[in-house]
């Protein structure tokens, strides 16, 4: 009978050091995965100071680009404009005098003749397709 005892008191101081050798492993585990949050967080913290004025700094930028931007294409537009007036200038004293005079009387008839396919472009209706009867014929079975 002492020996069935001492085979449990073994088994038990077994069990009980498994147990605590698990504890212990289960709580690295989680101390582990604790230490790298703390350290994400730290760091995390440090790149939200550094950038904390980046944002207005860039709309301020952003904004000195767009104003730049626009006057440059307002330049652009106008020069653009110019140089094309003064090319077609050129153009119409090189064409005969009798085509620069009727240039505009086709353009109006252009112009009514895209109206008047506007107006006849309207979707048509699609036609309603014929409806087919279906009939089945009764089958006898052959004996």
């Amino acid at each position: 009978m002492a020996k069935a005892k001492s085979t449990m008191t073994a088994k038990t101081s077994t069990v009980s050091k498994a147990t605590t050798l698990l504890r212990k492993g289960t709580r690295a585990y989680i101390g582990l995965y604790g230490a790298g949050f703390q350290r994400a967080q730290m760091r995390f913290n440090q790149v939200k100071g550094a950038t904390d004025g980046l944002f207005t700094d860039l709309v301020e930028r952003g904004t000195d680009l767009e104003t730049r931007a626009l006057d440059f294409a307002k330049v652009a537009q106008v020069k653009t404009t110019e140089r094309f007036s003064a090319t077609a200038d050129k153009v119409a004293d090189m064409v005969p005098v009798a085509a620069n005079s009727r240039v505009a009387e086709l353009e109006a008839e252009v112009a009514s003749l895209n109206a008047k396919i506007a107006k006849l472009a309207k979707p048509a209706k699609k036609a309603a397709a014929p409806k087919v009867k279906m009939t089945t014929e009764k089958t006898s079975k052959a004996a």
